[in-house]
């Protein structure tokens, strides 16, 4: 079934507009109700319900609670093994490794045992430095999820255990996956039965028992519903059978609905993150990442433009230029970058996800950090000072924005914020 796109005016009714808001924080702010409307507009306007529904079962999972996570399971591995420890993150099929060994590197459980972990990147690690392992050692493998275990299996068959099978020092193998479905334990367990699965355990979203969506008469509607868009949304080509698979409800039928902060896995229902002839909600493809980074920083830039002649302006406006008759402030890109970094850490956005919508690196934060010690308290949280700025400014664009709905007024873009054409009846 083709995206149902531009060919309605979408008109959301009160009942789904508190739908929508419930959905917005079910998700913990990650997308705006703007977003989830653009996203239903795929959809016939009858559709509108099964796709609001869909969305109240999604799951996103914020920087802090992959963390959380990882820490937790990887206490659990650590707190009952005493062995030096290789973690390898499963990267063969581009998935996020950099960011899952960047999130594991912040638990406190890493922090207290780092002395004996050592990460290999790439598994050629493994047969340049497999041979000089003296001691007992255990090897951690890193992911975020796993559907049917077979992408792993596949893996750790070709590329590792040929190289660690000779050394007698290798002592136990964990897969430590964020979440995985039941079949892929079966099938690791089946298929490596030196390997210990670790983490949380999820359903396909269309279990014939034990749906989310209930009892299979009201399930089945919502499965055929997200197959019937999805098969033409995600596929992949099988080189051996030289054919087309398609994954019309995520990658091999995995039927999933979560969200990581840094991206949604293929596993998950493409409808939510497919951008093939698509409006998604949450990218996959760089592309879209970067038009949705830079539809961000152009909110940013309206909000702070529209503070101008407001009374926290001398917070965001340090700029000053001297024309001889008079002197004018304006905004430097320090002056936005604070301000955003102020609003998306108050909206719980991740360090990866400020840093891509900004268009700046880590080093780069940590300097605005450090050179705003009365604002940022920590890398995720403001002081007393930074609480009351935003506040302050979440209340005169209240002011500003009635304002301009009482007045008629309508705004244009010049550079990096947005000017009024009029304001207070002046030209």
């Amino acid at each position: 079934m083709k995206s149902g796109a531009t060919k309605f005016n979408l008109i959301i009714n009160e009942v789904d507009q508190f739908r929508i808001d419930s959905i917005c924080r079910r998700l913990k702010n990650s997308i705006t109700p703007i977003e989830i409307i653009n996203w239903l507009k795929n959809f016939k306007v009858y559709e509108i319900g099964k796709a609001l529904s869909i969305l109240e079962k999604l799951e996103y999972i914020t920087e802090n609670e992959i963390i959380e996570l990882y820490d937790s399971k990887l206490k659990k591995i650590l707190t009952s093994n005493l062995d030096n420890v290789i973690i390898h993150a499963v990267s063969e099929y581009g998935k996020s490794s950099t960011l899952m060994v960047y999130y594991l590197k912040k638990t406190p459980t890493y922090s207290k045992n780092k002395e004996r972990i050592v990460f290999y990147y790439h598994y050629s690690n493994f047969k340049h430095k497999i041979k000089s392992i003296k001691e007992k050692t255990s090897i951690i493998f890193l992911d975020d999820f796993s559907g049917s275990g077979k992408q792993f299996v596949n893996y750790y068959k070709t590329y590792i255990k040929p190289q660690i099978i000779s050394n007698k020092n290798i002592n136990e193998t964990f897969f430590l996956t964020l979440f995985y479905l039941k079949r892929a334990k079966s099938y690791i367990a089946k298929s490596c039965t030196e390997i210990q699965l670790i983490g949380e355990v999820r359903n396909p979203a269309f279990l014939s028992k034990g749906s989310v969506f209930g009892y299979r008469k009201s399930m089945l509607p919502l499965r055929k519903f997200c197959y019937n868009y999805g098969e033409n949304l995600f596929s992949t080509y099988n080189k051996k059978e030289k054919t087309n698979e398609i994954h019309a409800l995520g990658y091999k039928n995995s039927q999933a609905l979560i969200v990581f902060a840094y991206n949604p896995p293929n596993n998950t229902l493409p409808i939510i993150w497919s951008s093939k002839n698509w409006i998604p909600l949450y990218p996959r493809v760089p592309q879209n990442k970067m038009s949705k980074s830079k539809e961000i920083r152009k909110k940013l830039a309206h909000e702070i433009g529209l503070m101008k002649e407001s009374e926290i302006s001398d917070v965001f406006y340090s700029g000053e230029k001297d024309l001889g008759w008079k002197t004018i402030n304006f905004i430097t890109k320090t002056d936005f970058i604070t301000y955003s970094i102020i609003k998306m850490i108050k909206q719980k956005r991740t360090l990866p996800v400020i840093c891509q919508v900004l268009g700046i690196t880590e080093n780069d934060y940590s300097d605005i950090i450090s050179e705003k010690k009365e604002i940022f308290q920590t890398n995720n949280s403001l002081t007393e000072y930074g609480d009351e700025i935003y506040l302050e400014t979440k209340k005169q664009l209240k002011l500003v924005k009635k304002e301009i709905k009482n007045n008629n007024l309508t705004f244009e873009v010049k550079e990096n914020y947005y000017l009024p054409k009029n304001f207070k009846g002046a030209i």
